[in-house]
């Protein structure tokens, strides 16, 4: 199986050398790497980095990261950013709030032609109880096919302690409204930390998703990904055997 984690950043304390070994551990092939315009570009040079979203930047701090060959798109948060700023072809990540999905989902339609993909799961306020509210605007997001969902940092979005009854409603929700072809797994790490480890993350995941079928985990755990942000599959030698 070809695993992607499709959202995580790296920060002085938390670098690179510490979050490959992680995946390697867990038989990740690699991740989406989430960084900041000033970020140095050499987090490029990690094989494990697959592809790179740029947060909060336009014009010439994007221009360096455009450069690069695993650059992707961009992350708003909000949906105030000008879409003429991103070149056809370039994804957009949205980070987005449970009164915000309306919003997302109108400027989804103004550009069909882009992927768009909401973070979070829409970052719904479980412990609120927002449940209808979330719901009705993800399922308007849904209706639109070039709009993609991360299940990424289930364990910030859940009530602390997490506990996998109270984010299956939200995963299942957007299980029956996008599919599993436009959902990925996405571990937020490190803002997981100091309280979960990168694992626990999986963990919120796969027992909130329960029984699922092998074609279907694949999906959510690097299919769409690849797909989303045109990453290759590669499977090592013995997955290529199984």
């Amino acid at each position: 199986m070809f695993r992607v984690d499709s959202h995580q950043r790296f920060t002085p304390e938390h670098p690179p050398e510490h979050f490959g070994p992680i995946l390697q551990r867990n038989k990740f092939a690699g991740s989406v790497c989430v960084v900041e315009a000033g970020d140095d570009p050499a987090v490029a040079d990690f094989d494990f980095v697959m592809a790179i979203v740029v947060r909060e930047a336009e014009g010439a701090e994007l221009a360096q990261w455009r450069r690069l060959r695993k650059f992707r798109g961009a992350l708003w948060t909000g949906v105030s950013g000008p879409l003429e700023a991103l070149p056809h072809g370039e994804t957009l990540d949205l980070l987005v709030r449970t009164p915000d999905l309306p919003a997302a989902a109108r400027l989804a339609e103004r550009s069909p032609e882009r992927k768009i993909v909401i973070d979070h799961l829409g970052c719904p306020d479980i412990a609120g109880g927002d449940f209808a509210e979330w719901a009705r605007g993800m399922a308007e997001l849904a209706r639109l096919p070039h709009v993609y969902c991360k299940l990424s940092g289930l364990v910030r979005v859940a009530p602390a302690p997490w506990n996998a009854a109270d984010l299956r409603p939200y995963l299942h929700h957007a299980l029956s409204c996008f599919g599993p072809g436009r959902l990925m797994f996405g571990s937020g790490w490190p803002d997981c930390l100091p309280e979960y480890a990168w694992k626990e993350t999986l963990a919120a995941f796969t027992q909130a998703l329960g029984a699922a079928p092998i074609p279907m985990r694949e999906e959510l755990l690097g299919g769409t990904a690849a797909r989303f942000y045109g990453i290759a599959v590669q499977l090592n030698s013995e997955e290529g055997a199984a």
